[in-house]
């Protein structure tokens, strides 16, 4: 498995974080599937255990094709038999770890998962060697799947690799394969093996070694001390021979290969590698527990719903507040004549004695009689249920198109809506209730309470006609004079002409004002689809930009 490097601080990392990370991913949008999150925390259980290992010795893995002669190689690392060699394909099929004896439990934890209670774990007393826990492994190019499994799975814990090749198997395309995709962090040895067996010239050694070094070189690996990709001509057969005392050939330099593992990758080296290996294991495995959830979409999709959501209510208001508007011109006639009604009902003096009368004996008092409270019910309930009903249907109707856009978005950005939706699903159902509305209304009704100036400015000029004709009939009859009728014929006539213009004037100002009551509606529904959708969706967005393992 390839993995990019996360963008995240390598150091914050760690195999908890990403579990959480995991955890809330699920929640919010459904991912990671249950295969990758399987495979994530086996992946994570390796991470976890080098977290709590204080290490200073590195998992080096013996890898190569079939034939090469890995299980000789350890062998005469370790200078006597540890694993049996064989000429046989594929015949190395579990791992042997050489590890000196006060390292055999930091090895048996970080090979855990992979090492079984048969596989053959040889101890030894060789300080030299204390700082490299040694693993022969399978073929990483056998037939048997079983094999390759356990390769990979060795390899994902390596540190070291020491990758023996031969003078024929030295650019094969299962070995490059694994090279290119699966070192990564871990540093890497390159070990030319079997030299005894090929007869070559030490020119024609040089030639395979610049060819070596061109096609493996210009691959990107990493070495133990930042050097020139190492190679090492030899002959492990002849090594081992040599150090059980069987003589054997010439060794090449494996004396020196010997050497370096010993001496120049020491403690110290070891201890520097361990640890900036494990914040690249930290830092790739974020990024692939990032890559299995979906996150930089998740991300991406947060910040587009949050930012759709505010365009959304937006145009949204626009909508309701048409729906607000027809509901109340639809209800204009009776909203309009219970404000009249309200409002002359509280205005006091001879114009207001006026405007109840013309109220009640003109056409529009006829046409208002269902407004005209009833002992029966609330005469405003029955124009709250229309309201809510109206302005109720155009918010469902934009709560669906919302709701289905959502779904759309983050479906295509490969995420799974359920849960966003569920959260939209599960707001409490409409507050708006014709309870609230006819709340509104008698707002709306109630603002036509005129004042104490309006009303003393509307009853003035009444006052001041009925006043006069007042005086007239006293000094009438004072003087022994018989009033005249058309003195007061003219007066009523006055006082109705003055009253009739100042109802005109002031009713038609009561009229107007039901763009305030739309302007009500028009909140409260617009409130009431922000509170089911949009405010679902932007804290759903809020947890996933707060997101980091």
């Amino acid at each position: 498995m390839r993995m990019e490097t996360s963008t995240q601080n390598p150091e914050a990392v760690s195999a908890a974080g990403l579990r959480r990370l995991i955890a809330a991913s699920r929640a919010l949008w459904g991912r990671p599937t249950a295969t990758d999150e399987a495979e994530a925390e086996r992946i994570l259980s390796i991470l976890e255990e080098r977290e709590k290992s204080v290490c200073d010795c590195l998992v080096t893995i013996i890898a190569g094709g079939t034939k090469v002669g890995k299980t000789t190689l350890i062998n005469a690392l370790a200078g006597k038999l540890i694993g049996e060699s064989s000429a046989k394909a594929c015949f190395t099929r579990r791992p042997t770890i050489y590890v000196h004896q006060r390292r055999e439990g930091m090895a048996r934890r970080l090979l855990g998962g992979v090492l079984s209670p048969d596989d053959r774990i040889v101890p030894h007393t060789e300080s030299a060697l204390e700082h490299l826990i040694l693993v022969d492994t399978p073929d990483l190019d056998g037939v048997d799947e079983a094999n390759r499994k356990t390769f990979a799975q060795l390899l994902e814990r390596a540190d070291l690799v020491l990758c023996v090749v031969t003078a024929q198997k030295y650019d094969s395309l299962d070995l490059y394969s694994v090279l290119m995709d699966s070192m990564s962090f871990r540093r890497v040895v390159v070990v030319l093996n079997r030299l005894d067996e090929g007869m070559l010239t030490p020119r024609e050694q040089d030639a395979i070694v610049a060819d070596l070094r061109a096609k493996i070189g210009a691959l990107p690996l990493k070495t133990p001390l930042g050097e020139e990709l190492p190679v090492y001509r030899l002959s492990a057969h002849n090594a081992f021979l040599a150090k059980i005392g069987q003589g054997g050939g010439p060794r090449w330099e494996f004396p020196k290969f010997e050497e370096y593992l010993q001496k120049r990758l020491d403690e110290a080296v070891a201890r520097r590698i361990h640890t900036e290996n494990q914040t690249a294991r930290a830092s790739e495995t974020a990024a692939w527990v990032e890559s299995i959830c979906n996150l930089a979409a998740a991300r991406q999709t947060a910040g587009t719903l949050r930012g759709w959501c505010e365009d959304f209510m937006k145009q949204s208001r626009a909508g309701i507040r048409e729906a607000a508007r027809k509901a109340v011109g639809e209800a204009a006639r009776e909203l309009t004549g219970r404000r009249e009604s309200a409002a002359a009902a509280r205005l006091g003096g001879p114009f207001g004695a006026y405007v109840r009368t013309s109220l009640v004996l003109s056409t529009l008092a006829a046409r208002l009689q269902s407004l005209v409270a009833s002992p029966f019910g609330d005469p405003v309930i029955p124009l709250a249920e229309r309201l809510a009903d109206v302005a109720g249907a155009a918010t469902d109707e934009l709560l669906t198109r919302g709701r289905r856009h959502i779904i759309e978005t983050v479906d295509r950005a490969g995420l799974d809506p359920a849960p966003l939706i569920s959260r939209i699903d599960a707001a409490q159902p409409c507050t708006v209730t014709t309870h609230k509305l006819a709340a509104q209304i008698r707002d709306f009704l109630d603002e036509s309470r005129p004042g104490g100036m309006t009303t003393l400015a509307l009853n003035a000029i009444p006052l001041l006609i009925i006043l006069l004709l007042v005086r007239y009939f006293v000094t009438a009859l004072l003087t022994a004079h018989e009033p005249a009728a058309g003195m007061f014929i003219g007066g009523g006539f006055l006082f109705w002409l003055v009253c009739h213009l100042q109802a005109g004037f002031w009713l038609a100002r009561q009229a107007g004002a039901l763009d305030g009551l739309t302007d009500a509606i028009e909140e409260l529904f617009s409130a009431e689809l922000r509170r089911r959708l949009a405010e679902p969706a932007q804290a759903w967005s809020d947890e996933v930009a707060s997101l980091d393992s």
